[in-house]
C-alpha cells in the first residue's frame, strides 16, 4: 500500500484503533477543568476528528458532532489542536492554545481542505437511485454506507436533482449501503470488499410506503 495512504488511513476516522491511542498517563481532570470547542468547514463532514496534543503527546480525541466539537476537562495549560478528516489535508492551525481553569475557549472555524492525491484512492459507491414503482429517480435521499467489521466511521451523501449519488467507502472490507427517503421504505443493501482506488457502481430501486 502506498506509504501515505496507510499514514492517512491511520490518522483519519476510517480506521480507528490502528496507531497506539492516547496516552494512558493523560493528565489529571477535576472540577477546575476547562473545555475547548470550535466547529469546522464544510460541516457535513461525519469522518472529521479533533486530536489535542501537549507538546508531541495526544491528550484527547473527539469526534466532530453535526460540524461542531467540544473537549471538556481539560486541566490548564498550553495546547496544540489537529483537525483530521480521511481524505482532507491536517488542520492545525490550533498552536499554543493557552486555557485556564474553568474557562470555555472557542476556537471558531476549522477549514478543511480536500487532498486530491489521496482522494483519488479513495474507494466510492456510485448510482442512481430510482422509484421501484415509475422508475423516476428519487431526489434528496440519504446515502449511507457502514462496514461490518466496525473499524469505520459512516459515510454520507445525498441523491441530487437527477438521483445521482456518489459515497466514499472504507477499502477491503464488506460494507452496507442504505438509502431513506420520505414516502419510501428504507432499502439496505450487502456490497463486498473494494479495492483501492475502485468504484462500485450499483443500480438500487426504492419502494414507495404502500397507501
Amino acid at each position: 500500500m502506498n506509504p501515505r495512504i496507510a499514514a492517512a488511513l491511520c490518522a483519519g476516522a476510517l480506521l480507528w484503533g490502528c496507531g497506539e491511542g492516547p496516552s494512558a498517563d493523560i493528565v489529571d481532570v477535576g472540577p477546575e477543568t476547562g473545555t475547548i470547542q470550535g466547529f469546522t468547514a464544510p460541516i457535513d463532514i461525519s469522518i472529521a476528528e479533533v486530536v489535542v496534543l501537549v507538546g508531541e503527546r495526544e491528550v484527547r480525541r473527539a469526534e466532530f458532532r453535526d460540524g461542531q466539537f467540544s473537549v471538556a476537562e481539560l486541566p490548564s495549560g498550553v495546547y496544540r489542536l489537529e483537525v483530521r478528516a480521511f481524505g482532507y489535508q491536517v488542520n492545525d492551525a490550533a498552536r499554543d492554545v493557552a486555557l485556564a481553569a474553568g474557562q470555555t475557549l472557542d476556537l471558531g472555524r476549522f477549514v478543511l481542505v480536500g487532498d486530491g492525491e489521496l482522494m483519488a484512492d479513495i474507494p466510492k459507491v456510485a448510482g442512481t437511485l430510482t422509484d421501484a414503482a415509475s422508475g423516476k429517480p428519487v431526489v434528496g435521499a440519504a446515502v449511507q454506507v457502514t462496514c461490518s467489521a466496525g473499524i469505520c466511521s459512516v459515510q454520507r451523501a445525498t441523491t441530487d436533482a437527477g438521483g445521482a449519488f456518489v459515497v466514499l467507502a472504507p477499502a477491503e472490507q464488506d460494507i452496507r449501503i442504505s438509502f431513506r427517503a420520505e414516502g419510501y421504505l428504507a432499502l439496505f443493501l450487502p456490497l463486498g470488499p473494494i479495492s483501492l482506488g475502485g468504484i462500485r457502481r450499483v443500480a438500487p430501486s426504492i419502494q414507495p410506503v404502500p397507501r
